[in-house]
């Protein structure tokens, strides 16, 4: 079993650069690569991703919630995302146990795009546009800021070098609102898990 996001997420409110991106994306479809301990922000929304290695036998993963609008923890009664190499937990923050636990196989090959992504270097970024691209060191994560006209959340997947979702892989979507996972099935999307924040 995975360490409690609780946990992770206590140390990472320790994190004061949260509050303030040192840069915001100055062009559609910028790319960015994050390592451990990298943070962004998804720009209009109040979603927050941080990238956690637990020890050097956990590979990278990506956390990402709703912050409250005080200080740089969850929002209460929200949902906490966490994306690793081989699957998606969604934990209600405060909760003991995931509402959502799911483990699928880790694509063939690195995502397109990744190999030439500018590292974030430590610093706090905001990305707002559909176009833009993170992408998260050692894994096959991948997630873009979603919404159209405006965005409202950020969507996540693990991605091959084809640049396809395989077929049983996960999308997960957070926004201020609430949480969802679909299922990639002979090319469609079918939801398998939704919850509103605040439920």
């Amino acid at each position: 079993m995975r360490p409690s996001l609780l946990a992770v997420l206590l140390v990472l409110a320790l994190a004061a650069g949260l509050a303030a991106p040192s840069r915001s994306a100055q062009q559609p479809g910028e790319k960015v690569l994050l390592n451990s301990n990298d943070s962004v922000l998804i720009a209009g929304t109040r979603i927050a991703c941080h990238v956690v290695r637990a020890s050097k036998q956990v590979t990278n993963r990506l956390v990402c919630f709703e912050r409250a609008k005080r200080g740089l923890k969850p929002a209460a009664k929200s949902y906490v995302v966490s994306l690793a190499a081989r699957g998606v937990t969604v934990e209600r923050w405060g909760a003991k146990s995931p509402v959502f636990d799911r483990s699928e196989s880790i694509p063939d090959g690195s995502p397109p795009g990744s190999a030439t992504a500018p590292a974030a270097m430590a610093r706090v970024l905001s990305l707002g546009d559909a176009k833009d691209q993170i992408y998260v060191a050692t894994t096959n994560i991948v997630c873009r800021p979603y919404g159209q006209p405006r965005t409202n959340g950020v969507l996540c997947v693990l991605m091959g070098k084809d640049g396809h979702i395989p077929d049983a892989g996960y999308l997960v979507l957070l926004t201020d609102s609430m949480v969802a996972v679909a299922q990639s099935q002979h090319g469609k999307a079918v939801k398998v898990f939704q919850r509103t924040h605040g439920r």
